[in-house]
């Protein structure tokens, strides 16, 4: 049987979350939004997931020529597996795409995982497009046993090289260009 994982408050006002953990050890580190937050957890994992996409944001998978790479178990761990490589182009409502900044977000996933189309970065890039007001590409970069670090560099240079110069009869240089990631996305871009 499932242990009781249920928020309860002492008569000093300190929570304790019965079953997994004694908020009372630790009642600098746990408020009472943390608290809340946590036990909706509990009770719903999925509580939490972002499922909203930036408004009037549209996104457009990108294939570009030499980025196709394939996934396949078990030299590829990733839960996207088959034809890989094309990239992720999100652009906000009412854009000048030869002048909106334009951004290249490196998704994470330490090499080993992750997708322009997984782990909620398509929530995120659309939000950033729609935010900023900005053209977000998200590439999809060979992982760890396919590729290594070099060629998921390469990949992402490739991308950012692009990027500079997407747009019909857009001149190079006219946006601002900028890039982002988060975990490996973040070290490796």
């Amino acid at each position: 049987a499932m242990a009781d994982r249920s928020l309860s408050s002492t008569a000093s006002g300190r929570r304790q979350l019965s079953g997994v953990l004694d908020a009372n050890d630790y009642p600098e580190l746990i408020d009472e939004g943390t608290a809340a937050c946590y036990q909706r957890l509990v009770e719903n994992t999925s509580c939490c997931l972002d499922q909203q996409m930036g408004p009037g944001v549209v996104g457009s998978p990108v294939r570009r020529p030499g980025t196709e790479w394939r996934c396949e178990l078990p030299r590829c761990e990733d839960w996207v597996t088959g034809r890989r490589g094309d990239d992720m182009l999100w652009t906000p409502p009412k854009v000048d795409t030869c002048r909106s900044p334009r951004v290249l977000y490196v998704h994470g996933g330490g090499f080993w995982y992750g997708s322009p189309q997984s782990y909620g970065y398509p929530q995120l890039a659309s939000k950033l497009a729609a935010r900023i007001g900005a053209i977000v590409l998200v590439p999809d970069y060979p992982l760890a046993r396919v590729g290594n670090h070099s060629t998921a560099l390469a990949a992402v240079r490739q991308a950012l090289a692009w990027l500079a110069r997407y747009g019909d009869g857009c001149t190079r240089g006219s946006a601002p260009l900028f890039v982002a990631g988060d975990s490996a996305g973040g070290g490796g871009g």
